[in-house]
């Protein structure tokens, strides 16, 4: 696992990160600003401006959100939209009819 110079803040890989987002005013090395009308513990994850997708620590499912995320983002585009197109609503794969169970799913 890769090291960052502020313990807050651990790299899953160079697009993932996982910090306790009641941190994020106190590290200077993220300069995302959650919303304030939104309680920082219903927040999974948010892109920040640089590109990295920063997962919530303090989310309720944030063991499940991180495994699913390491495991979506080591497919390939084909395979997004091979799976995407497997659970299309009718298709009986997928009952809620939407495309997140790849992140539920594996």
């Amino acid at each position: 696992m890769l090291q960052h110079e502020n313990p807050n803040i651990e790299i899953i890989n160079e697009n993932l990160w996982a910090v306790r987002y009641a941190l994020i005013p106190l590290i200077p090395q993220i300069n995302y600003k959650p919303n304030p009308n939104v309680p920082l513990e219903h927040l999974p994850s948010q892109i920040s401006p640089n590109g990295v997708l920063l997962l919530n620590k303090d989310f309720k499912w944030y063991e499940i959100l991180r495994k699913n995320s390491v495991i979506a983002m080591k497919l390939t585009t084909g395979q997004i939209k091979k799976r995407n197109q497997q659970e299309r609503p009718g298709s009986g794969k997928n009952p809620s009819g939407g495309n997140l169970s790849i992140l539920l799913n594996g």
